[in-house]
């Protein structure tokens, strides 16, 4: 058994091994390489195009939200506004009703006082005529009154 290889057999061998070597290189590594670097540009575009969106974006969310918190703002200008006219109209509707409802307990009461002058002017005859009648018949004679 040699330990020293021999030249001529391990030349004769190694050509098959390279031509396999290049046909692989050519046939399937040279492109495959080339894909791989393609589809890493691609992806590197890709990102690059959307850090640039997100960018854009978020600076229109940026005046999004600045235009609506100024519309939030007009609101609020808005709302106080018609609160302030609503209550000024509220205080002159509520006067006049008080107006009116004073004059009309006024009136009442003036009506209630004059009913209760025409009654107590009514029961004070008929308690005159009652108490006359009473003590005649009490009594058993005519009495004045």
């Amino acid at each position: 058994m040699d330990v020293i290889p021999n030249l001529y057999l391990s030349a004769i061998q190694a050509v098959p091994f390279l031509v396999a070597v290049l046909g692989l290189y050519v046939i399937l590594w040279k492109p495959l390489l080339a894909y791989l670097d393609e589809r890493e540009q691609v992806t590197a575009t890709a990102k690059a195009e959307a850090a640039r969106l997100t960018g854009e974006i978020e600076s229109r969310v940026s005046q999004l939200d600045e235009k609506l918190a100024a519309a939030k703002l007009d609101i609020g200008v808005n709302r106080a506004a018609a609160r302030g006219e609503a209550e000024a109209e509220e205080a002159k509707i509520i006067g006049a009703a008080r107006t009116e409802a004073d004059a009309k307990v006024s009136e009442a009461v003036a009506r209630i006082a004059d009913a209760q002058t025409a009654a107590s002017a009514s029961l004070q005859s008929m308690a005159t005529g009652l108490s006359t009648d009473i003590a005649s018949q009490v009594l058993g004679r005519e009495v004045s009154a």
